[in-house]
Protein backbone atom coordinates (compact mmCIF):
# COMPACT_ATOMS: atom_id res chain seq x y z
CA UNK A 1 0.00 0.00 0.00
CA UNK A 2 1.37 3.40 -0.96
CA UNK A 3 -0.48 6.18 0.86
CA UNK A 4 -0.03 9.93 1.01
CA UNK A 5 -0.96 12.57 3.56
CA UNK A 6 2.37 13.20 5.29
CA UNK A 7 4.35 16.42 5.24
CA UNK A 8 7.12 15.11 3.01
CA UNK A 9 8.50 11.94 1.41
CA UNK A 10 11.63 10.65 -0.29
CA UNK A 11 12.73 7.49 -2.11
CA UNK A 12 15.51 5.36 -0.62
CA UNK A 13 17.30 3.78 -3.58
CA UNK A 14 18.24 0.13 -3.05
CA UNK A 15 21.98 -0.42 -3.06
CA UNK A 16 23.96 -1.72 -6.01
CA UNK A 17 27.60 -2.74 -6.11
CA UNK A 18 30.46 -3.07 -8.58
CA UNK A 19 33.41 -5.42 -8.86
CA UNK A 20 36.01 -3.94 -11.20
CA UNK A 21 37.92 -7.23 -11.34
CA UNK A 22 35.04 -8.79 -13.30
CA UNK A 23 34.53 -8.16 -17.04
CA UNK A 24 32.24 -5.24 -17.78
CA UNK A 25 31.68 -6.40 -21.39
CA UNK A 26 30.03 -9.73 -20.48
CA UNK A 27 26.38 -9.70 -19.44
CA UNK A 28 24.68 -12.04 -17.00
CA UNK A 29 22.79 -13.50 -19.95
CA UNK A 30 25.97 -14.20 -21.92
CA UNK A 31 27.61 -15.76 -18.86
CA UNK A 32 24.62 -18.03 -18.20
CA UNK A 33 24.41 -19.19 -21.82
CA UNK A 34 28.13 -19.96 -21.77
CA UNK A 35 27.78 -22.13 -18.65
CA UNK A 36 24.80 -23.97 -20.16
CA UNK A 37 26.71 -24.64 -23.39
CA UNK A 38 29.66 -25.90 -21.34
CA UNK A 39 27.38 -28.21 -19.37
CA UNK A 40 28.12 -26.50 -16.06
CA UNK A 41 24.45 -25.54 -15.65
CA UNK A 42 21.24 -27.02 -16.99
CA UNK A 43 18.47 -25.04 -18.72
CA UNK A 44 15.44 -24.17 -16.59
CA UNK A 45 12.47 -26.23 -17.84
CA UNK A 46 8.92 -25.41 -16.68
CA UNK A 47 5.97 -27.41 -18.02
CA UNK A 48 8.10 -28.61 -20.89
CA UNK A 49 9.23 -25.15 -21.94
CA UNK A 50 12.80 -23.96 -21.62
CA UNK A 51 13.40 -20.52 -20.15
CA UNK A 52 16.85 -20.59 -21.73
CA UNK A 53 15.82 -21.08 -25.36
CA UNK A 54 16.79 -17.53 -26.33
CA UNK A 55 13.34 -15.97 -25.92
CA UNK A 56 14.14 -14.72 -22.41
CA UNK A 57 17.08 -12.70 -21.15
CA UNK A 58 18.89 -13.24 -17.88
CA UNK A 59 19.07 -9.62 -16.77
CA UNK A 60 20.90 -9.98 -13.47
CA UNK A 61 18.09 -8.12 -11.64
CA UNK A 62 17.58 -9.62 -8.20
CA UNK A 63 14.35 -10.06 -6.25
CA UNK A 64 13.99 -9.89 -2.48
CA UNK A 65 16.38 -9.14 0.34
CA UNK A 66 20.08 -8.83 -0.50
CA UNK A 67 23.16 -7.57 1.26
CA UNK A 68 26.74 -6.59 0.48
CA UNK A 69 28.04 -9.18 -2.05
CA UNK A 70 31.36 -9.58 -0.24
CA UNK A 71 35.05 -9.11 -0.93
CA UNK A 72 35.90 -7.26 -4.12
CA UNK A 73 32.57 -5.44 -4.33
CA UNK A 74 32.17 -1.73 -3.60
CA UNK A 75 29.06 0.42 -3.43
CA UNK A 76 28.04 2.01 -6.72
CA UNK A 77 25.42 4.69 -6.24
CA UNK A 78 22.70 5.36 -8.76
CA UNK A 79 23.99 8.90 -9.19
CA UNK A 80 27.50 7.62 -9.97
CA UNK A 81 26.16 5.10 -12.46
CA UNK A 82 24.01 7.62 -14.32
CA UNK A 83 26.78 10.22 -14.24
CA UNK A 84 28.89 7.83 -16.34
CA UNK A 85 26.15 8.03 -18.96
CA UNK A 86 25.85 11.80 -18.70
CA UNK A 87 22.38 11.42 -17.17
CA UNK A 88 20.49 12.29 -14.00
CA UNK A 89 18.54 9.45 -12.35
CA UNK A 90 14.79 9.89 -12.53
CA UNK A 91 14.68 12.84 -14.88
CA UNK A 92 11.52 12.66 -17.02
CA UNK A 93 10.81 9.09 -15.90
CA UNK A 94 7.13 8.08 -15.96
CA UNK A 95 7.56 5.26 -13.42
CA UNK A 96 8.92 5.08 -9.87
CA UNK A 97 12.53 3.89 -9.42
CA UNK A 98 12.74 0.52 -11.17
CA UNK A 99 14.60 -1.44 -13.85
CA UNK A 100 12.84 0.77 -16.40
CA UNK A 101 15.18 3.60 -15.45
CA UNK A 102 18.09 1.64 -16.82
CA UNK A 103 19.02 0.54 -20.33
CA UNK A 104 17.40 -2.52 -21.87
CA UNK A 105 19.17 -5.85 -21.98
CA UNK A 106 21.30 -7.78 -19.52
CA UNK A 107 23.55 -6.18 -16.94
CA UNK A 108 27.31 -6.78 -16.96
CA UNK A 109 28.50 -9.34 -14.43
CA UNK A 110 30.65 -6.62 -12.87
CA UNK A 111 27.55 -4.89 -11.43
CA UNK A 112 25.24 -6.26 -8.76
CA UNK A 113 21.92 -4.62 -9.71
CA UNK A 114 19.65 -3.12 -6.99
CA UNK A 115 17.09 -5.77 -6.10
CA UNK A 116 13.34 -5.41 -6.47
CA UNK A 117 10.75 -5.89 -3.77
CA UNK A 118 12.85 -5.42 -0.65
CA UNK A 119 15.17 -3.02 1.07
CA UNK A 120 18.74 -4.28 0.98
CA UNK A 121 20.66 -4.94 4.18
CA UNK A 122 22.83 -1.83 4.08
CA UNK A 123 19.89 0.51 3.45
CA UNK A 124 17.61 -1.25 5.94
CA UNK A 125 20.13 -0.99 8.76
CA UNK A 126 20.70 2.70 8.05
CA UNK A 127 16.96 3.43 7.81
CA UNK A 128 16.19 1.60 11.06
CA UNK A 129 19.02 3.50 12.76
CA UNK A 130 17.42 6.82 11.81
CA UNK A 131 13.92 5.68 12.79
CA UNK A 132 15.13 4.22 16.11
CA UNK A 133 16.09 7.72 17.24
CA UNK A 134 12.43 8.71 17.09
CA UNK A 135 10.01 7.99 19.95
CA UNK A 136 7.46 6.40 17.60
CA UNK A 137 9.87 3.53 16.91
CA UNK A 138 8.86 1.70 20.10
CA UNK A 139 5.46 0.52 18.81
CA UNK A 140 5.29 -0.31 15.11
CA UNK A 141 3.30 -2.44 12.70
CA UNK A 142 4.74 -4.58 9.88
CA UNK A 143 2.74 -5.69 6.84
CA UNK A 144 4.05 -8.15 4.20
CA UNK A 145 2.21 -7.95 0.86
CA UNK A 146 0.74 -11.14 -0.56
CA UNK A 147 3.31 -11.40 -3.35
CA UNK A 148 6.11 -11.63 -0.78
CA UNK A 149 4.41 -14.31 1.33
CA UNK A 150 2.50 -16.24 -1.32
CA UNK A 151 -0.66 -16.00 0.82
CA UNK A 152 -3.37 -14.12 -1.07
CA UNK A 153 -6.22 -14.99 1.32
CA UNK A 154 -4.98 -13.70 4.66
CA UNK A 155 -3.60 -10.40 5.87
CA UNK A 156 -1.19 -10.73 8.75
CA UNK A 157 0.23 -7.69 10.54
CA UNK A 158 3.01 -8.04 13.10
CA UNK A 159 3.68 -5.65 15.97
CA UNK A 160 6.94 -4.71 17.68
CA UNK A 161 9.74 -2.19 17.86
CA UNK A 162 11.13 -0.93 14.59
CA UNK A 163 14.38 -2.81 15.33
CA UNK A 164 12.41 -6.08 15.33
CA UNK A 165 12.15 -5.81 11.56
CA UNK A 166 15.33 -7.86 11.17
CA UNK A 167 13.59 -10.86 12.76
CA UNK A 168 10.86 -10.60 10.12
CA UNK A 169 13.32 -10.58 7.22
CA UNK A 170 14.55 -13.99 8.34
CA UNK A 171 17.28 -16.13 6.84
CA UNK A 172 17.95 -17.77 3.48
CA UNK A 173 16.67 -17.03 -0.01
CA UNK A 174 13.22 -15.80 -0.95
CA UNK A 175 12.96 -13.35 1.92
CA UNK A 176 11.75 -9.76 1.87
CA UNK A 177 11.67 -6.78 4.16
CA UNK A 178 8.06 -5.86 5.12
CA UNK A 179 6.18 -4.20 2.28
CA UNK A 180 4.90 -1.57 4.71
CA UNK A 181 5.83 -0.62 8.24
CA UNK A 182 4.75 2.34 10.36
CA UNK A 183 4.44 3.46 14.00
CA UNK A 184 1.23 3.42 16.04
CA UNK A 185 0.97 7.20 15.86
CA UNK A 186 1.18 7.12 12.02
CA UNK A 187 3.91 9.78 12.06
CA UNK A 188 5.79 8.03 9.24
CA UNK A 189 5.16 5.30 6.68
CA UNK A 190 7.47 3.02 4.67
CA UNK A 191 6.40 1.56 1.32
CA UNK A 192 8.30 -1.08 -0.69
CA UNK A 193 6.71 -2.35 -3.90
CA UNK A 194 7.37 -5.86 -5.26
CA UNK A 195 8.34 -4.43 -8.68
CA UNK A 196 10.41 -1.43 -7.60
CA UNK A 197 14.10 -0.99 -6.81
CA UNK A 198 13.52 1.71 -4.21
CA UNK A 199 11.53 2.29 -1.03
CA UNK A 200 9.45 5.37 -0.30
CA UNK A 201 9.50 6.86 3.19
CA UNK A 202 6.89 9.46 4.15
CA UNK A 203 6.78 11.55 7.31
CA UNK A 204 7.68 14.90 8.79
CA UNK A 205 10.04 17.30 7.05
CA UNK A 206 12.70 16.83 9.72
CA UNK A 207 12.58 13.03 9.31
CA UNK A 208 13.04 13.31 5.56
CA UNK A 209 15.90 15.77 6.13
CA UNK A 210 17.54 13.22 8.45
CA UNK A 211 17.23 10.48 5.83
CA UNK A 212 18.71 12.69 3.14
CA UNK A 213 21.60 13.62 5.42
CA UNK A 214 22.45 10.02 6.30
CA UNK A 215 25.85 9.07 4.83
CA UNK A 216 24.76 5.53 3.90
CA UNK A 217 21.27 6.04 2.49
CA UNK A 218 21.03 7.14 -1.14
CA UNK A 219 17.83 9.14 -1.49
CA UNK A 220 16.00 10.75 -4.38
CA UNK A 221 12.89 12.85 -4.76
CA UNK A 222 10.58 11.55 -7.47
CA UNK A 223 6.84 12.03 -7.94
CA UNK A 224 4.65 11.48 -10.95
CA UNK A 225 2.77 14.79 -11.12
CA UNK A 226 -0.25 13.63 -13.10
CA UNK A 227 -1.10 10.60 -10.93
CA UNK A 228 -0.85 11.44 -7.22
CA UNK A 229 -1.39 8.58 -4.78
CA UNK A 230 -4.69 8.67 -2.84
CA UNK A 231 -4.74 9.90 0.72
CA UNK A 232 -5.85 7.68 3.60
CA UNK A 233 -9.40 9.09 3.79
CA UNK A 234 -10.02 8.49 0.08
CA UNK A 235 -8.83 4.87 0.22
CA UNK A 236 -10.82 4.06 3.35
CA UNK A 237 -13.99 5.47 1.79
CA UNK A 238 -13.86 2.96 -1.10
CA UNK A 239 -16.58 0.31 -0.49
CA UNK A 240 -14.34 -2.54 -1.61
CA UNK A 241 -12.63 -5.53 -0.05
CA UNK A 242 -9.30 -3.72 -0.29
CA UNK A 243 -10.69 -0.69 1.54
CA UNK A 244 -12.02 -2.87 4.34
CA UNK A 245 -8.60 -4.41 4.71
CA UNK A 246 -7.22 -0.90 5.17
CA UNK A 247 -9.43 -0.36 8.22
CA UNK A 248 -6.35 -0.51 10.47
CA UNK A 249 -5.57 2.98 9.25
CA UNK A 250 -8.59 4.42 11.06
CA UNK A 251 -7.54 6.34 14.12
Amino acid sequence: MDLSGWEDSVWVLHSMYENTSLPSHISYDQARRATIEAGVEKPVIINGFSLDDGSAVTTGVGLGFSDHPGEGWTRLTWHEYFARLGQTPGRDEAFPPSFQWFSDGGWPVSIDFPAEGSLDGESLRALVSVLTNRAAAEHCYFYPAALTTGDFDNVEIQEGRVSDIFKLVGEGVGRFSPSNFWPADHSWFVYTDYDLCATRVSGSADLIDALQADPILETLRWDKPDQPTPDKATVEAQPTRKARRLSWWRR
